[in-house]
């Protein structure tokens, strides 16, 4: 049980590193077109616990 909780806790870290990367990177993108950027960071937002929802799912299969 404690190796699942192990594993789980580095997929949280990598799929948020990942999403704040993204965001970094759109940011800068869209640096010119303020609105675009706000409505990215409110998607990446309302994505990210579907993220949260579907790491278990991982887990077991990376198992």
């Amino acid at each position: 049980m404690k190796n699942f909780s192990v594993h789980r806790e580095k997929i949280r870290e990598i799929v948020l590193c990942v999403t704040i990367l993204l965001k970094i990177f759109f940011s800068i993108y869209f640096l010119k077109n303020f609105w675009k950027m706000f409505a990215f960071s409110i998607i990446c937002d309302k994505i990210m616990p579907v993220y949260f929802l579907f790491s278990p799912l991982i887990i077991f299969i990376l198992n």
